[in-house]
C-alpha cells in the first residue's frame, strides 16, 4: 500500500499545473502516471512523442512536460529544442538508462530536470517545482539578455543617424543629438524608430 503523498511539499497547487506525459517505457509511465494522479497534478497521458507534439501540448494546455523514457536519444533532444524555439515550457525527462554521450545535447534542449533510474515518488513535487523554476529563471535571463542585445542595438543604430546628420547637414554632434529627438518627438515615434529612417533615407 502505498503512501499518502504530502500535500504540503509542494510550493504551488498540482491542481493548478497541467501535463503532458509521454511515455516509450509502459512500466514506468503506468507508475509515473498514478503518482502525478496521486499529487493532484492534472495530466494528460500520450503514449509515443509524435511529430504533432506541439499540437498535443495546446491542446491540453500543459503547463509542463514530462517524458517517461527508456533512454533519451538524439532525434527526441532536436525535437525538443525546436519545441522550445516555438513554444518554451519547462520539460522533465525520467529515464530508465543514462545517455552521458547526449548530456550537453539534453541541456541545451532546454531540459530543466533530468532523472535517471529509480528514485522516490514522495519526491515528484519538488522535482517539478525545481524544474519550473529553474525555467523561470532561464527564461528571465533570456529575456535580459535579449533587451541588452536590443538597447545594444538601438544605441548602435542612433549613433549612426548621427553620424549621417553631422556628416550630410554638417551639423555637430550635439546639434544631431536634439534634431534626432525633436523630430522624434514631432513624429510621436521612439528615437531607435526615429534612428532607423534616418539611415534609410541618407545611408
Amino acid at each position: 500500500m502505498s503512501a499518502k503523498p504530502d500535500s504540503s511539499y509542494r510550493s504551488r497547487p498540482a491542481a493548478a499545473t497541467s501535463i503532458l506525459l509521454i511515455s516509450t517505457s509502459s512500466g514506468r509511465d503506468l507508475q509515473l502516471h498514478r503518482h502525478l494522479l496521486e499529487f493532484d497534478y492534472q495530466v494528460t497521458l500520450k503514449r509515443e512523442p509524435g511529430s504533432a507534439l506541439l499540437g498535443d501540448l495546446q491542446a491540453c494546455d500543459a503547463d509542463l512536460l514530462v517524458m517517461a523514457l527508456q533512454r533519451a536519444d538524439a532525434g527526441l533532444l532536436q525535437q525538443l529544442l525546436d519545441l522550445q524555439a516555438l513554444a518554451p515550457l519547462p520539460v522533465v525527462i525520467f529515464a530508465a538508462d543514462d545517455s552521458p554521450e547526449l548530456l550537453e545535447d539534453i541541456i541545451a534542449a532546454g531540459v530543466s530536470a533530468y532523472i535517471v533510474g529509480e528514485f522516490q515518488y514522495l519526491r515528484l513535487p519538488a522535482i517539478l517545482d525545481v524544474a519550473m523554476a529553474r525555467f523561470a529563471e532561464r527564461q528571465a535571463i533570456y529575456a535580459e539578455l535579449h533587451e541588452a542585445r536590443k538597447q545594444l542595438q538601438e544605441r548602435k543604430l542612433t549613433e549612426r543617424a548621427k553620424g549621417l546628420l553631422m556628416e550630410k547637414q554638417r551639423l555637430t554632434e550635439q546639434q544631431a543629438h536634439r534634431r534626432l529627438n525633436k523630430l522624434a518627438m514631432d513624429r510621436g515615434v521612439s528615437l531607435a524608430a526615429l534612428a532607423e529612417q534616418v539611415v534609410r533615407v541618407l545611408a
